[in-house]
Parts: C-alpha cells; structure tokens; sequence
C-alpha cells in the first residue's frame, strides 16, 4: 500500500493530509496502528457528531463523526482552580499533537490538519505492566 513506509521489514504506519477513510472503523483501526508503532495515545478532543448536529441535507451519514479532533493525552493543560491545599497532579503537558478529520457529506472522513510533533514530553511512553506495577507497589 502506498500510505506506509517500509523499513527493516517493519511496517510503519502513516497519517498524511488528505487521507480518506471510507469508514469510521478504518479510521479507529489506522489510528490505533499508529498509535501503537509510534507509542503514543490520542484522545477525543472537541468533536460533532452528525446526530447532534441533526443535519437536515445529510440523510443517513455512513460516518459516525461531522468533525473529528484527535489530540495527544498530554495537551490542553487547563488554568487550576484549585486552592493548592492538597497537592494535585495531571498527565497534561501542553502537547501541541493532533489530527483533524472532517466528515464529507456524511460519507467519508478527510484529514484536514495534523501537528505529529509531540511537545513538553517524550514522544515514546512507557507503559507499565500489570506485574511491574504491583511489583512497585509491594517494594518486591
């Protein structure tokens, strides 16, 4: 296929301007692909989906999404309301990441913009496993 880069027999999978996706499954499952090479994870940022929107010269959209924003788990670091009395932390970071799909005419996904460049963290998480994790906890 022409949408991914091969190199030392491994297949890496690539989000471009102006990719179409047929369906939203195609485009969960590119994603996730994506997200899984690179070691990284995108949220549902600000979206419409075309039920909401309750379009009346859209009859029976094939897609589930009007706009879809796709952002980094790391960004949109909001302002703290807190009173800093107990001590609170968060995964934000401000990353800039995101990919924007737009849904033409109900019938298909279009990528409008994307920022691939991770900011204010490591592109590549480390993920722990279930028995790190409880290997941490109890000190073993």
């Amino acid at each position: 296929m022409d949408d991914k880069v091969e190199e030392n027999n491994i297949t890496e999978p690539v989000l471009k301007l102006k990719q179409v996706f047929r369906t939203h499954n195609e485009l969960l499952e590119s994603l996730a692909a994506y997200e899984a090479y690179h070691k990284q994870k995108f949220v549902t940022g600000r979206s419409q989906t075309y039920e909401k929107l309750n379009l009346k010269s859209i009859k029976d959209p094939v897609i589930t999404y009007h706009r879809l924003i796709k952002k980094c788990k790391y960004g949109d670091q909001r302002k703290s309301e807190a009173s800093g009395k107990r001590s609170g932390r968060t995964l934000k970071r401000n990353c800039e990441s995101f990919i924007k799909f737009e849904g033409k005419g109900g019938r298909f996904y279009v990528v409008t913009e994307l920022n691939l460049e991770h900011t204010n963290h490591e592109g590549r998480f480390k993920t722990r496993t279930r028995r790190s994790y409880i290997l941490a906890w109890f000190k073993l």
